[in-house]
Order: structure tokens, then sequence, then C-alpha cells
């Protein structure tokens, strides 16, 4: 028991239970929520008497509470609904709609819906009291005694008419009622009074005037809700202005003619709203007036925010509401808050410039200011308070800027008395800045002139004070030239406008001048002295290094006090010194040859240079160096003696070259020497040797073009590279070498070598070549199997032409033809093989036909592969003739055994058997088995159906043929085209079978019918209506039409 109860603790999902629970505590709806508690404790109660107590006890006292509830929700609703009548017994009609309308959503929300109908009694009750209310409204009391005949009796017909309703009815108020009853009476006494007693007569004309009453009520409907719509509208507006328009247009139809068909309850409702809209309007009118003064106040304070918060408050409920007139006049006050507010911060801004002492850019920003006011706001009314403290600081900020102007002014002044005495013009010069940018930061013109024209004397004054101290550290640097130029000019000017110059300055430029002429007398004293000694180290030494020492002295004495004057003291000095150079350059260059081992020509040019001296000191005596000549007659001598040892070596190194050359491969090695003995043949003037190793640089050149020849080709054909090219490149040179006179022994012998190992070569590659083709053509082709035989016959054929083996060319290639062309039709013999294993005879018959044209013929070399393709073929149509003819045989014979299954009746059996019979006998072509089939399921449709039953017959004849169809697609024989399959035409020339096979095939597909039954069948009758064969020769009646047979 104990196993049975944890069982059904586990199957308890609390999950669920809880969430159910929890669904049913935050329900509004108590009606559901008592259903979900309802279910909650029956799922409890199935579970075992001791299954969590306290969880039945929750969900117990959850039904308690839910119940008490719905009882406690229902008194309410019950008193409400009581207030509801009371109003109604009150006539308070047009409140209650309301009050429904909130007890029918609590209804709703609560799920107590048996309440709903009590409320809809009261609204139809309510709804029919004001409409009796309305329509009592229509009839004057009492009747005016001028209203004519015509609408007395309308009116009448149709208070007739309203009475029968509510009494019918008995829901409207009893006081309405009885006021109806009243006006009745009243009408009908009229009528009497007018001769119209006699009421059925009147009545009599019930159909015009039902016409009229509905037309006037339809009329009347239609102005009420095209008052009550403007109305509605009105009052759903929050636009007040919109909300007006809707009142006025309402207004429109209650003061015109139709004023009489509004209700009265709803002329009461529009004055009464319209009122209150108008309070409403004058209310805001009155509001935004004491709000926009509010704000002006605490402007004048400078609070702006504080009325800009009111005013913006104060716009968006106009624009809540709609009123645009108000709206905008509380944005203009916004713009001039806004404006106003901006001008006011301006200002403080400006007085804290003020009070900092930035007066100029105070008065800058007011300047601005009052710009921006006359331009930005000028449509924009300013407040008093912000105009008198914009004219309050235009006062202060003129008042201090004139003292300031004026104590500027008085500063320069004494700035500028100080620099004539002490002539500190940097001090100065930072003070009149500082003054001028006080100045131009501030807006002082006058004051900014002032200080320009003290610059400019200033200038002047700090230009020539600079240039003097200049010439002063000029001269320290012995520039006297300079100096002497600038002192000149210095004095021009000075005579040109004394007036602005400094006369400190003028005392300081006189003394210079004193200075430099005893300077410049110094230094021509000194160089002449210079001079004299570079003549005596030039005839005694000759040391070009000391006497260059001594004219780059004078020269740079002279360039650095620029005294060019005396540049002509050293003009002959100077000439001598060059000749000198001259000789010692060419010397130099003689050497350099000497040190290229250009002996040949250095010793010409030795002789040349000293012909040239001699013919000069002849001319002028001492004018070159006698050292200088000594040295270069003693440099020719040895040079002449070096020739002689140079020619005989080199001629020794030329002669062992030569018997080296006819046993090397490496030419290049050689010309790097002959290029050396070339060079050194060349400075040593050697022309004839020369030209012998240029002959021999040429041969080398030759031979080396054909070895390197020789070794690209047999790196080629041992590599097997262009392999043809190869040789027949190979033979080429051997023919070249032949007949080429430079080339030597050793490099000819090799190339024959080359040439006879190719050769013997090219014997042994046809016999390879040849020997693979054959076991191609044995183990592939003659197998039949060309998709691999034609591979291996085009890389054969790739690999013949690659090695030259011409010969077996047009024999593969014809092969390789031979196999591409038949191989389409190997491949369809081997699709028709696996037709006729999975049982598509026919089609693999047709196929097998249409092959036939394209089988091989009169092939010359390959005539042993073409007789294979035609035996495979042969063989495959013998095979399918042969399952043919077994496969209509069998069904021939199986047809005593159907016609006896359906002589016995045994329909379910016959039937399955015949239909397959028929549909393999179908696949198969054979015309009349089928037709004989098909009379036999004739037989048995009849046998299965009754013959008054059409609909039953028509049914299963349907089936019949599906089943058909089924047995067709079972045997996987649906035919396309059921004419009798044609025989295989195949070309006389090709055929070596016997002539009278075809002849028996197709002998056996154009049998007639009758020929195809055993003898016992041949005198069945057939009916000369219907064409239906007879079960049996002895029928008097056909079976199928029922006809009497002859």
């Amino acid at each position: 028991m104990s196993g049975d109860q944890n069982k059904v603790k586990d199957a308890f999902n609390f999950e669920k239970f809880n969430k159910k629970l929890l669904n049913a505590k935050s329900s509004k709806n108590l009606f559901k929520a008592k259903n979900i508690l309802k279910s909650c404790n029956e799922t409890l109660n199935k579970q075992p008497p001791n299954f969590n107590p306290e969880l039945k006890s929750q969900v117990i006292s959850l039904i308690e509470a839910n119940n008490q509830k719905i009882k406690e929700t229902t008194k309410e609703i019950l008193m409400e609904i009581e207030k509801v009548e009371e109003s109604f017994s009150s006539k308070d009609f047009f409140k209650i709609p309301t009050k429904l309308e909130e007890i029918k959503s609590k209804i709703q929300e609560t799920g107590i819906s048996e309440l709903l109908n009590k409320v809809k009694s009261i609204t139809k009750k309510n709804e029919k009291s004001i409409q009796a209310q309305r329509n009592l409204e229509r009839y004057e009391i009492p009747v005016p005694p001028d209203i004519e005949l015509e609408e007395l009796e309308l009116k009448f017909y149709s208070l007739n008419k309203i009475l029968k309703d509510i009494q019918k009815e008995n829901l409207v108020h009893p006081d309405i009622r009885s006021k109806i009853e009243e006006v009745y009476k009243i009408y009908e006494k009229s009528m009497e009074e007018h001769g119209l007693t006699d009421t059925k007569k009147s009545l009599g004309k019930n159909l015009k005037l039902k016409a009229k009453v509905l037309s006037e009520s339809h009329n009347i409907s239609k102005i009420n809700k095209k008052f009550d719509g403007f109305l509605a509208s009105a009052k759903n507006s929050i636009d007040l202005l919109k909300a007006k328009e809707f009142m006025e247009q309402a207004e429109t139809i209650l003061n015109g003619n139709e004023s009489t068909l509004i209700y009265q309850d709803k002329k009461e409702e529009f004055l009464k709203f319209f009122e209150n809209l108008n309070l409403k309007l004058k209310k805001w009118k009155e509001d935004t007036d004491s709000t926009v003064k509010n704000s002006e106040d605490l402007m004048e304070k400078f609070n702006f925010s504080e009325a800009r918060k009111n005013l913006n408050k104060l716009n968006a409920d106009l624009k809540k509401y709609g009123l645009k007139n108000l709206v905008q006049l509380v944005n203009m006050k916004i713009i001039i808050c806004n404006a106003n507010e901006q001008i006011y911060n301006e200002i403080k801004v400006i007085k804290e410039i003020f009070e900092s002492k930035s007066y100029f850019k105070a008065h800058i920003k007011l300047e601005s200011l009052k710009q921006m006011i006359s331009t930005k706001f000028s449509s924009v009314e300013m407040i008093k308070s912000i105009k008198e403290q914009i004219n309050t600081l235009i006062d202060q900020i003129n008042e201090a800027r004139n003292k300031e102007e004026a104590k500027t002014k008085e500063d320069v002044e004494k700035i500028w008395i100080n620099l004539t005495e002490t002539l500190n013009f940097d001090k100065c010069k930072e003070d009149l800045n500082k003054k001028r940018d006080f100045a131009q930061e501030n807006g002082y013109p006058k004051i900014i002139s002032l200080i320009d024209n003290y610059l400019n004397e200033f200038n002047l004054n700090n230009q020539i004070l600079n240039l003097y101290n200049e010439l002063v550290h000029s001269m320290e640097k012995s520039k006297y030239n300079y100096v002497r130029a600038e002192v000149e000019v210095a004095n021009s000017h000075f005579s040109e406008t004394p007036e602005k110059y400094f006369s400190k300055i003028k005392e300081k430029f006189s003394n210079l001048e004193k200075d430099l002429k005893n300077q410049i007398d110094s230094e021509k004293a000194k160089i002449i002295e210079q001079i004299e000694n570079i003549e005596k180290v030039l005839d005694e030494k000759n040391d070009q290094a000391q006497i260059q020492s001594i004219v780059e002295d004078i020269n740079n004495r002279i360039n650095e006090t620029e005294l060019n004057e005396f540049r002509d003291l050293l003009g002959p000095i100077t000439k001598k010194i060059e000749m000198n150079k001259e000789v010692i350059k060419e010397q130099k260059q003689i050497r350099e040859k000497v040190a290229q081992k250009l002996l040949k020509i250095a010793e010409q040019d030795y002789t040349n240079l000293l012909e040239k001296i001699n013919s000069a000191l002849k001319k002028t005596p001492k004018i070159y160096s006698s050292s200088l000549k000594l040295d270069l007659e003693n440099e020719l001598d040895k040079i002449k003696s070096e020739i002689a040892d140079n020619i005989s070596q080199l001629r020794n190194e030329f002669d062992k070259l030569n018997e080296k050359i006819g046993k090397t491969t490496e030419f290049s090695e050689i010309q790097n020497i002959l290029k050396n003995y070339k060079e050194r043949a060349i400075k040593l003037g050697l022309d004839d040797l020369v030209q012998e190793i240029d002959e021999l640089d040429r041969k080398c050149n030759k031979n080396t073009e054909f070895f390197e020849e020789y070794k690209k080709l047999s790196a080629n054909y041992d590599g097997l590279i262009d392999f043809i090219q190869t040789i027949n490149a190979i033979y080429k040179l051997d023919e070249s070498s032949e007949s080429e006179k430079d080339l030597f022994d050793h490099i000819k012998s090799k190339i024959n070598e080359l040439t006879k190992r190719v050769k013997s070569d090219s014997v042994k590659r046809e016999t390879k070549v040849k020997n693979a083709f054959n076991k191609i053509i044995k183990n592939e082709v003659m197998a039949l199997k060309f998709s691999k035989a034609i591979d291996s016959l085009t890389q054969h054929l790739t690999t013949a032409k690659n090695l030259n083996v011409t010969s077996i060319i047009p024999e593969i290639q014809q092969y390789l033809d031979f196999c591409s062309k038949n191989l389409p039709t190997l491949q369809k013999l081997e699709n028709i093989t696996t037709q006729f294993s999975t049982g598509k005879i026919i089609e693999a018959r047709k196929d097998l036909a249409a092959i036939i044209p394209t089988l091989p013929k009169n092939e010359k070399n390959v005539k042993k592969i073409a007789d294979l393709i035609i035996s495979r073929s042969e063989k495959m149509h013998d095979t399918i003739e042969n399952e043919i003819e077994k496969q209509i045989d069998n069904i021939k014979k199986d047809i005593p055994r159907l016609v006896s299954l359906v002589e016995d009746k045994k329909t379910a059996a016959a039937k399955s058997a015949l239909l397959t019979a028929r549909a393999r006998a179908q696949y198969l072509g054979i015309g009349m088995t089928v037709a004989e089939i098909d009379d036999l399921l004739k037989i048995c449709e009849l046998q299965s159906t009754s013959g008054d039953n059409e609909k039953r017959k028509k049914k299963k004849n349907k089936k019949t043929e599906q089943s058909v169809v089924k047995a067709t697609n079972v045997e996987r024989t649906m035919i396309i085209d059921q004419s009798k399959p044609e025989p295989l035409n195949i070309p006389a020339s090709d055929q070596r079978r016997s002539p009278d096979i075809e002849t028996s095939k197709t002998s056996t597909r154009i049998q007639p019918r009758s020929t195809m039954r055993t003898s016992n069948q041949k005198s069945i009758k057939v009916c000369p209506y219907c064409k239906a064969t007879q079960p049996t020769d002895h029928e008097k009646f056909c079976f199928f039409c029922g006809k009497q047979l002859k």
C-alpha cells in the first residue's frame, strides 16, 4: 500500500498545482477562481487520505474565502442596482446609463454574470422611458385651436401608436405612461370636437399616416443625431476653441427652423455645457492676464527664470486646450523674457569686466550689446530696469577711460627723455611697446600715434648705434675696408638730418674714424715684408709648401682686412709660383702612369716635359727650380731600364699558354689570362703581340660556343628533355664541327662520340615501343576493354612521339581511332545486357535493333576486333529472341487454366491472374491474346456485379481499370507504344544464323486468335452484335448483351 502511495506522490505535480493556486488567488474573476479551486480540491481528493493535509486545508480555506467574497460582491452590486432603480423611480433617467456601465463593468470583472440580466432589464426600461419622454415633447398641451385637421389626425395616429407600444411592452415609467395617456385623451377629445369622432374610419388611412409618421420620426432622429454629434464632439474635445466651434454649429441647428424637433433634454444639456464652456474660456483669459502681469513684475526684479517657468506652464496649458490667441500672447511674453534675460546676462558680464578695470573690453562689450539690441531685439520691448542699467554703465566706462588715457601719455614722454640721456634702447623699447600694446588693447589711437612717432626716431638712433657697435667689433677682427665704407655712410646720414640723431652717438663715430686710419697704414707695411721673403725661398729651395704657406698668410690677411688694393703687390711672384706648380702637377701624372705600368707612355712624357723646361730656361733664367729639373732626369733613366725587363717576361709567359690551350676545356680561364697579357702588351707598346693574343681569344670564343652547346645537348638527351629537337640538334652540331677550322681537336672528338651514342640508342627505343604496343593490343583491345585501351593507346602514342619512334605512330593512331569510334557501341551493348537481366526484354530488343547499323563494317586492319563486336551483338540478339519466345509460349499455355477459372466462377482468383497475364501479354505485344483476356475479364465483371444496379457496375469497372494499371506497374510493363514489336533488322551480309529464325518469330506474333487456342476452342461463337466471345459453343444467348445468337 505504501508503494502505491509513493507512486501517487511521484505523479503529483506540485509546481503545476501551486501555479493554479496562484492564478486563483490573483484572479479578479471570482467565478473563474471558484472553478480553479474546485479543480484543485478534486485533484487533492484523488490523492491518498493522508496526503499533505496542510495543502488540503489551504485549498478549503481559499474556497470558503472566495465564496464569502462572491456573496459580499453580489450584495454590493445589488445595492448599487437598487440605487439605480431609485434614480429610475425619481425619473433621473440621464444619469442611469453611466451608473449602469460601471455596474456592468464590475459584473464582467468579477464574473457574477447572473446579475447581467437585471442590468439589461433596467437599461431597457430606462431607454424606453427616455424615448417616451422625448416623444411626449412633440405634442402641445393644450391642442392649438388653429391646428390643421390633417396634422391633428397625424398626431393622434402617432400618439395612438406610441400608447399601444407602451402598453404592450409595459417598460415605461408609470408617471410618463400616465402623462401620455392623459395627452392621448386630450387629443382624442380634440378629434371629437373637430368632427373626427369615427376613429376606425380615420384610422383607415393607416398606410398614408404610417408613412408620414415614419418620415417625421426619421427626420427627428436625423436632426437630433446631428445635433447630438456636435454636442458629443464638443464634450470630447480637449481643444476649447474647437469645442466652441462644435457648439456654435449645434447652436445654428437650435436657432434654425428645426429647433422644435430637438429633444428638450438635449437642449438643456447643450445650454448647460455651453455656459460651462464660456466660463472656462473667460477663466483662462483672466488667468493668462494675471500670469503675464506677475511675470512682468518678476522680470523687472531680474527673476527671469521664475517668470519664464510660469509663462511656459501657462503656455503648455493653453496649448492643451487649444487657446491659440492666448498662446500667441504668452509666446510673445516668453520671447520678451528670454531677450531681456540675455541682455541682463550681458550687462552682468560687462560689469565684471569693468570692475576688473578692463575698461576698453567693457566698452567694446557694451557697444556689441547695443548693436545686438538694435538688430536682434529691435522688435522686442526692453524692460525699464534694463535700460537704466545700460545708461549707468555708459557713463561709468567713459569717465574711467578718459583718466586712463591722460596717465598713459605722461608715462610715454618720461620714457623718451630717459632714452636720450642713457642710450638704453632695450629698456626704452620694452617700455614703449608695453605702453603701445596697452593703448592698442584699450583703444587709445592718440597714444598709439605718439608712440609710433617716437619709435621712428628710436629705430634710426638704435640702428646707427648698433652699426657703431658692429664696426667696433669689425675693427677688432681687422675688417678695415668694411669699417671705412660704413663710417662714410653714417657721416652722410648725420649731415642730412642732424636733428634726428642723438649727440652722444655722433661723437662716438668721430673717434672711430681716427682709429681706422692708423690701422690701415700698419697693415700695408707688413704685406711688403712677406712678399720679399717669398722671392728668397723660391730662388734657393723651391719649397712649394713653405711658399704656399706664406702666400696663404698674405691672402688671408687681405681677405680679413678686405683691403683689396694690396693684391696688386702679389701679381709677379704668383705667376712664377704657378709655373713651377704646373710642372710638379705633370710630374705627378707621369708617376701615376708608371704605377699603372704604362712605362712606354711615361717614358715619352718625361722626355717632352724636360724639353719644355730647357726651352723656358733659355728665355727666362731661374723661372723653373733647378732641383725640380734634376728629379725629372733621374726618373726618366729608371723607366727605360724597367721597360726592357717586362718585355722579355711577357714573351715567355705567352709561349707557355699556347702549349696549355690544346688540352683544356676551361676556356674562360684562358681568356682571363689573355686579357691580362693584352693589357700588359698594350702598356709596353707591343702591337704584334696584341694581334696574336686577339686571334687566340677569338678561337677560344668559338670553341667555348661549341663546347657549351655540346654540354647542353648531352644533358637534354640524358634527361629526355625536348627529345626530338635535341637529337636533331646533335646531328646538326656534328655537321657544323666538321666544317669549323678554328675548332680544337679534343672538342671535335667529344661531339663525334655523342653523335655515335645517339644513333645506337635509337634502335633500342624502337624495339621497346613496339613490344609495349603489342601487349596493349593483346590484353585490352582484343578483350574489348576499349575505355582502358583508349587511355593506354593515347599515352603510348605520346611516348612514341616523345621518343621519336615514328614508324609505329600510324598503326597506334589507327587502333586508337577504331576504339574511340566503337566505344559507344560497346557501352550500349553493356546497357542492353543490364536491361535484359532486369526483365526489360522489349526495351533491350529495341535498343539492340537501334545499334545494329552502327556495328563496324569493312574494317581492313582491325577485322578481328570488328568480328568480336559483331559476334557479341549476335549472341545478345539470340538470347533476347529466345526469352521472348519462351515467355509467349508460357502465356499461351496458361490460357486454358485461366478459362477454367472463369468457367468455375472463381472470380477473384481469375481476375487477379487475368490482369497479370493481360499486362504481360500487352507488354510482349500479343494483341490477340490481350483481346481474349479482355473477354474473360468482362465475364468476370458480369459474374461479380448485378445487372440492375448500373451505378455499382460503373464503380466496379473503375476499380477493375485501376487494378489493371496497378498490375501493369507491378510487372514494370507500362507500355507507351502498344504496337507489335518489330523484328531485328540485321543486314544480310552480317547474318550468320539460320535464315528461318526471324520468320518463325514473326509468324508467332501475327497468328490469329483461334490458332493460339487448343483444338476444342475453335468452335466457340462470337456475338454479332457486341462482338463478345462466348465461353462455350452451345450458348443460345450472348452472355454479355443478352441477345439471341445466330
